[in-house]
């Protein structure tokens, strides 16, 4: 995501389908399979722009995903299997209202979360990138919710559940991130150069450690409120579902001020039903 309406979010849980687990990941150069175009569209997953591309999955491995809509990558198994990805943390779904949302199935709470800010090397953040990421840190630990957050900098993840990384192949200001499964958060954040300073930093980390948790766009349904040249602007529920969180309301039809827009501004931190949807979350 970003504020020049490029926004970016990625899936991503151990590549296991028994039909797909051995494609070579050389795979990435040859067209999705039918199985797979299938599987999207029998989610209501948008198939658009479908590509693949290779990351790490949360032990470091190279792992084949695939990438749809422009902005989120899953692997087979998530999309074939979603049965495989589930944990016990789930509430009724209600009424579209431009209202924050989150994931079916979230992080277990009531633990604390260890973040790995990558300082040195190739996929080093910059410096405003990595005091972005500690104010967002310090701002969720603020909330006084059942997740806390620690992090240290470091070369590489060395086994921590989240890592916070730059990548060459996104576009200024982007990230990318990626929801719960089985009860454990999204394990890596990807961002790509940041131009615009640290505040805007921290607003990007503040959403793509939202999504590592489980909360989905404020306006997913309806992406044209805040990005431009959408081909189709809604995300659809898919097998993460989109339930709408009790007792947040932005009155005006849109919650602008949300770090979880799906195109953020100049937010400058949560806005006040940011900071309700997470204390309902945790």
């Amino acid at each position: 995501m970003n504020l020049f309406k490029n926004t970016t979010l990625f899936l991503s849980v151990i590549f296991s389908l028994a039909s797909c687990e051995n494609e070579p990941l050389n795979a990435v150069d040859t067209p999705a399979s039918q199985e797979i175009i299938d599987g999207l569209v029998n989610a209501k997953i948008g198939a658009e722009y479908l590509s693949k591309r290779i990351i790490e999955n949360a032990d470091g491995e190279p792992t084949l995903h695939y990438k749809v809509q422009g902005d989120i990558y899953m692997t087979a198994d998530q999309i074939l299997h979603p049965e495989n990805h589930q944990n016990p943390i789930t509430k009724i779904d209600t009424e579209l209202a431009s209202k924050q949302y989150r994931t079916t199935y979230i992080v277990y709470p009531e633990r604390t979360i260890h973040i790995r800010i990558l300082n040195s090397g190739p996929e080093a953040l910059s410096t405003d990138q990595q005091t972005g990421i500690v104010w967002a840190i310090n701002d969720y630990n603020a909330l006084n919710i059942g997740l806390k957050f620690t992090y240290s900098r470091g070369a590489n993840r060395d086994g921590h559940p989240i890592v916070a990384k730059r990548v060459n192949w996104l576009g200024n200001n982007s990230g990318e991130a990626g929801f719960p499964t089985l009860g454990n958060p999204f394990h890596t954040i990807h961002v790509g150069n940041t131009t615009l300073g640290r505040n805007y930093a921290k607003a990007l980390m503040m959403h793509e450690l939202g999504h590592c948790i489980g909360l989905r766009h404020t306006n997913w349904y309806k992406r044209n409120t805040t990005c431009e040249n959408v081909a189709n602007d809604n995300e659809g529920r898919g097998w993460m579902g989109a339930v709408y969180i009790p007792g947040t309301s932005a009155g005006d039809g849109n919650d602008w001020n949300s770090v979880m827009q799906a195109c953020i501004g100049d937010q400058q931190g949560f806005s006040r039903d940011d900071k309700k949807a997470l204390r309902a979350m945790y």
